[in-house]
Protein backbone atom coordinates (compact mmCIF):
# COMPACT_ATOMS: atom_id res chain seq x y z
CA UNK A 1 0.00 0.00 0.00
CA UNK A 2 1.31 3.24 -0.96
CA UNK A 3 0.49 6.06 1.71
CA UNK A 4 -0.85 9.38 0.73
CA UNK A 5 2.00 12.02 0.45
CA UNK A 6 4.78 9.51 0.40
CA UNK A 7 7.38 8.36 -2.09
CA UNK A 8 8.00 4.58 -2.91
CA UNK A 9 11.13 3.16 -3.47
CA UNK A 10 10.69 -0.41 -4.98
CA UNK A 11 13.88 -2.59 -5.78
CA UNK A 12 11.78 -5.67 -7.24
CA UNK A 13 8.74 -6.80 -6.90
CA UNK A 14 7.78 -8.82 -3.00
CA UNK A 15 10.18 -6.28 -1.12
CA UNK A 16 9.08 -3.98 1.47
CA UNK A 17 8.96 -0.19 0.37
CA UNK A 18 10.59 2.73 2.17
CA UNK A 19 8.79 5.45 2.22
CA UNK A 20 10.19 9.22 1.88
CA UNK A 21 8.32 12.51 2.21
CA UNK A 22 7.11 14.35 -1.15
CA UNK A 23 4.39 15.19 -3.09
CA UNK A 24 3.68 12.28 -5.27
CA UNK A 25 4.11 8.64 -4.85
CA UNK A 26 6.89 7.22 -7.27
CA UNK A 27 3.86 4.89 -8.77
CA UNK A 28 1.46 7.53 -8.91
CA UNK A 29 2.44 8.30 -12.38
CA UNK A 30 2.10 4.66 -13.57
CA UNK A 31 -1.41 4.52 -11.78
CA UNK A 32 -2.80 7.13 -13.43
CA UNK A 33 -1.41 6.25 -16.74
CA UNK A 34 -3.21 2.93 -15.96
CA UNK A 35 -6.56 4.15 -14.66
CA UNK A 36 -6.60 6.29 -17.88
CA UNK A 37 -6.08 3.79 -20.37
CA UNK A 38 -8.94 1.76 -18.09
CA UNK A 39 -11.14 4.72 -18.08
CA UNK A 40 -10.64 5.53 -21.91
CA UNK A 41 -12.51 2.30 -23.14
CA UNK A 42 -11.64 2.18 -26.58
CA UNK A 43 -11.89 5.93 -27.09
CA UNK A 44 -15.61 6.14 -25.94
CA UNK A 45 -13.98 8.57 -22.85
CA UNK A 46 -11.88 10.55 -24.97
CA UNK A 47 -11.20 13.04 -22.08
CA UNK A 48 -8.51 10.30 -20.68
CA UNK A 49 -6.10 11.02 -23.55
CA UNK A 50 -4.01 13.90 -23.24
CA UNK A 51 -2.74 16.52 -25.91
CA UNK A 52 0.22 14.43 -26.14
CA UNK A 53 -1.67 11.11 -26.59
CA UNK A 54 -1.11 9.65 -23.60
CA UNK A 55 -4.11 7.67 -21.92
CA UNK A 56 -4.05 9.40 -18.45
CA UNK A 57 -6.43 10.45 -15.04
CA UNK A 58 -4.93 13.18 -13.38
CA UNK A 59 -7.25 12.81 -10.88
CA UNK A 60 -5.91 15.44 -7.72
CA UNK A 61 -7.91 13.29 -5.05
CA UNK A 62 -4.77 10.52 -5.31
CA UNK A 63 -2.69 13.19 -3.29
CA UNK A 64 -5.36 12.30 -0.63
CA UNK A 65 -5.89 8.59 -0.59
CA UNK A 66 -4.01 5.38 0.01
CA UNK A 67 -3.32 2.65 -3.06
CA UNK A 68 -3.22 -0.76 -2.91
CA UNK A 69 -1.50 -1.87 -6.13
CA UNK A 70 -0.78 -5.25 -7.71
CA UNK A 71 1.97 -6.28 -9.75
CA UNK A 72 3.16 -8.81 -11.99
CA UNK A 73 6.78 -9.22 -11.89
CA UNK A 74 7.58 -5.53 -12.36
CA UNK A 75 4.78 -4.59 -14.34
CA UNK A 76 1.38 -2.70 -12.57
CA UNK A 77 -1.78 -4.99 -13.22
CA UNK A 78 -4.27 -3.06 -11.17
CA UNK A 79 -4.94 -0.78 -8.28
CA UNK A 80 -7.53 -0.09 -5.53
CA UNK A 81 -7.71 3.71 -4.58
CA UNK A 82 -8.94 4.52 -0.61
CA UNK A 83 -9.84 7.54 0.14
CA UNK A 84 -11.02 8.36 4.10
CA UNK A 85 -13.83 10.78 3.90
CA UNK A 86 -13.04 14.07 5.74
CA UNK A 87 -15.57 16.96 6.47
CA UNK A 88 -12.85 19.70 4.83
CA UNK A 89 -11.36 17.36 2.14
CA UNK A 90 -12.21 17.68 -1.06
CA UNK A 91 -15.30 15.46 -2.54
CA UNK A 92 -14.83 12.66 -4.67
CA UNK A 93 -17.45 11.65 -7.60
CA UNK A 94 -19.44 9.27 -5.69
CA UNK A 95 -19.87 12.37 -3.21
CA UNK A 96 -21.17 14.85 -5.98
CA UNK A 97 -23.30 12.51 -7.65
CA UNK A 98 -25.27 11.85 -4.01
Amino acid sequence: MIPPSARTALASAGEVATARPARYPTGSRRVRLLRGSILFDNGRRRHFRTEEGRLFDADPIDRYSYHILAYDAMRLVGCVRVYRLVSNGPACVTEKIL
